[in-house]
């Protein structure tokens, strides 16, 4: 295993795909900034901000479905695909490495290479708008599709539960990426998958009669709920009670271990040309 490591870092040094998509990253996080500054000078102006700021930049950036999140499952499926059609799938189990510590490896190295790149994108956002506006861990952010007051515990519930998230991606992405071996249609189902669970499933339960206690069982098998119903108290405060966040937590568990076992299952007994 720590060999299939030591490869892949030297692998990650020399990918020109990583270093691309982190340079990206980089245009992206000023092109935000700018946008923000300028939504701000057309509002409130006279040098204030209201959404260009560390705190409203640090829950947005996180979205796995716009912007710079959309680049992430794309460039992952790209890494884990070209392992197979270059052939160092097969050099692995060659040199004698397991299919299972393989299949382990491709997930534990995809979940490094996803939140290197999620976490270089959220921190640049973060830093550049509390260099503009300040970071006020009270101030508004972007909470679902609406704007809300954070706090401090929001922000380290909404941390953990989207993190959580993103491992959940990568168990999903791998498992396709394995299991098709072709980036034409694991892209779309990597990407649209996602926004289906974030967009269109939520909007049809909201309108159901019952749509209450259908959002309360999603809770437990919608993966990206956090994200796309928040919990608002009065006076426009956002919130993760402990509930939530055990939901929410039972939920990303449960997925990542049903496609990572699934696919390490699949990828054992099936034959690697």
């Amino acid at each position: 295993m720590a060999d299939l490591f030591r490869a892949f870092f030297f692998k990650l040094k020399k990918d020109m795909t990583f270093r691309i998509t982190l340079i990206v990253g980089g245009g992206l996080a000023i092109l935000m900034m700018l946008l923000y500054m300028l939504i701000d000078s057309q509002t409130i102006g006279h040098g204030k901000h209201l959404f260009c700021t560390g705190n409203n930049l640090f829950v947005s950036s996180f979205s796995p479905v716009q912007n710079y999140g959309l680049a992430i499952p794309i460039n992952l499926i790209t890494f884990v695909v070209l392992e197979f059609s270059n052939g160092i799938i097969r050099n692995k189990i060659i040199t004698g490495n397991s299919k299972f510590k393989i299949y382990l490896s491709l997930f534990l190295t995809g979940l490094v290479f996803t939140l290197s790149l999620v976490f270089t994108y959220v921190g640049l956002c973060t830093l550049l708008g509390t260099i503009v506006g300040g970071f006020n861990p009270n101030g508004v952010g972007s909470v679902g599709v609406s704007q809300a007051l954070l706090t401090p515990d929001y922000i380290y519930k909404f941390f953990i539960t989207a993190v959580l998230i993103y491992v959940t991606m990568t168990a999903f992405i791998v498992f396709f990426a394995t299991l098709l071996r072709n980036v034409g249609p694991c892209i779309p189902i990597c990407i649209v998958t996602p926004m289906i669970l974030c967009f269109v499933l939520p909007t049809i339960i909201a309108a159901l009669p019952n749509g209450k206690e259908l959002a309360e069982i999603s809770s437990y098998l919608n993966p990206f709920h956090v994200f796309v119903s928040p919990e608002i108290q009065s006076g426009g405060v956002a919130s993760i009670s402990s509930s939530m966040m055990i939901a929410t937590t039972i939920s990303n568990l449960f997925w990542t271990a049903v496609f990572t076992g699934f696919g390490t299952l699949i990828f054992v007994k099936r034959d690697v040309k």
